[in-house]
Order: structure tokens, then sequence, then C-alpha cells
């Protein structure tokens, strides 16, 4: 009785543990991909704002200083936002991992709760029995 309770709750364990591994490793790779649409993205405004200035250092030096200090400011804002966002997501799956496992541990804490009570029982029981006997 109490053998059959232990290793459910070590399967109710494993499980938990690799549903959160799989958790983690989706959430990391989504991050990864933020961050690297958003460093890709900060790229193309640097070319873009490196070619337009380029067109006005024809013209002007000071504009084309300006275009820059913009156009780098705007893709430094750029890649704030994507570090932020990745964190928030990595957080959240760090707070959902979290969440699974306390909710795994609170069950298989159940569970062997609820296992060693009955095993408890049935030896008592045995022990009563062994005694009348």
């Amino acid at each position: 009785m109490d053998r059959n309770a232990v290793s459910q709750a070590g399967m109710v364990m494993i499980k938990a543990s690799s549903q959160a591994r799989m958790v983690m490793r989706k959430a990391a790779s989504q991050a990864g991909m933020v961050m690297r649409n958003a460093a890709s993205q900060a790229g193309m405004v640097m070319r873009n704002a490196a070619s337009q200035a380029g067109m006005v250092m024809r013209n002007t030096a000071s504009q084309a200083r300006m275009v820059m200090r913009n156009a780098a400011s705007q893709a430094g804002m750029v890649m704030r936002n994507a570090a932020s966002q990745a964190g928030m997501v990595m957080r959240n799956a760090a707070s959902q991992v979290g969440m699974v496992m306390r909710n795994a541990a609170s069950q298989v804490g159940m569970v062997t709760k609820n296992a060693v009570s009955q095993a408890g029982m049935v030896m008592g029981k045995m022990c009563i029995n062994n005694v009348r006997l």
C-alpha cells in the first residue's frame, strides 16, 4: 500500500519537473526570439539612420550629426524596450514554473500524507489483528 503510494508520488514529481523544464525552455526560446527580433530591428533602424545621415552629410554636416544622435537614441530605446519585455517574459515564465512546481509539490505532499496515513491505518489494523490473534 505505502510502496504504491510512494511510487505514484514519485511519478507525479517526475512529471511535474519535466513539465516545468519544458515551460522554462519554451520561455527561454521565446525570450531569445524577442531579443533577436529587437536586435535586428535596432540594426535596421541604425542602418536606415546611417544611410539617411550619409545623404544629409552631403548637404550639411550639422544636420547629419543631429540625425545620427536621434537615430542612436531611438535604437537605444528599442533595445531597452526589448530587453525589458524579454525580462518580463522570463519573469512570467519563471513565476508560472514556480506555481507549477508548488502545485505539484503540494499535490505530492498530499498524496504522500494520504499514503502514509493509509499505511499507518493498515499497519495499525494489522497490529491489532496480530495482537488479537
